[in-house]
């Protein structure tokens, strides 16, 4: 009833059948037809990535090229249950038989679940440099700030240029404190651009010497972990690719 407003349930049916017949998504009714509808058989191969110093095998294209469109398909990972069903507010998941007026959540990414030996860490480190995050804002940027500058210019999501910088966040261990407004000084989170790659003890300082092994560039990797790690944000969120442990992180 609490669509009747906007069809009556004779037209939503009708609306529902045509739309089915011309999208594939209304044509995911059961789990079966999902698992056969997201299985891969073969995938459009990526180009060529710059700054790897290997050349990637086809299926490692594939596979990558498969990545970059879970980060980067409009609607996200949800687009593959929800549609719009035309001329009407609503959403409609035929897998669950569910309508809702509200848009889905954007849910992006993915797993790359090779088989050991295949080549995910090479996969991963052409993902990061091939579908690299936005420019702006950049890395140092306060997440605080975000909502208070629509007008996105370069002067405020440049931490260096930021007419804010007198509130810049000092140097010191976990996230850094600023002072606000009124004068309190809180703790808050810095935009970072960066990649964070979770390892086990056991072997995270062999993926970092695999990492770099890879890369025409060995500086993007930064290893935060261990006693000695310098604990400050602000170099944190400048890096490219993060290394740390769960122990680390926890």
């Amino acid at each position: 009833k609490a669509f009747d407003t906007v069809l009556s349930l004779d037209d939503l049916a009708a609306l529902i059948t045509d739309h089915s017949q011309r999208s594939s998504t209304c044509s995911i009714t059961s789990i079966d037809k999902c698992m056969v509808f997201l299985e891969s058989l073969g995938h459009k191969a990526s180009a060529p990535v710059e700054g790897i110093n290997v050349e990637l095998l086809p299926f490692q294209l594939q596979s990558l090229q498969w990545a970059i469109e879970r980060e980067t398909t409009p609607g996200g990972l949800e687009s593959f249950f929800w549609e719009r069903l035309p001329q009407t507010p609503l959403y409609f998941n035929p897998l669950i038989g569910l309508f809702k007026e509200d848009e889905p959540k954007l849910v992006r990414g993915g797993i790359i679940a090779e088989q050991m030996g295949l080549g995910k860490t090479v996969i991963s480190l052409a993902l990061c440099l091939k579908n690299p995050a936005p420019s702006l804002p950049a890395s140092g940027s306060k997440v605080s700030d975000i909502p208070t500058n629509p007008d996105r210019s370069k002067a405020f999501w440049d931490p260096d240029l930021s007419p804010n910088n007198q509130r810049e966040c000092e140097e010191g261990e976990g996230s850094s404190p600023y002072i606000s407004a009124a004068g309190e000084q809180k703790r808050g989170s810095l935009v970072s651009r960066g990649t964070l790659v979770v390892c086990t003890v056991s072997l995270v300082g062999q993926w970092i010497e695999e990492a770099r092994s890879k890369l025409e560039n060995p500086g993007l990797i930064y290893p935060y972990h261990g006693n000695n790690r310098k604990k400050d944000a602000k170099v944190l969120c400048k890096n490219a690719i993060v290394v740390t442990t769960y122990e680390t992180l926890a």
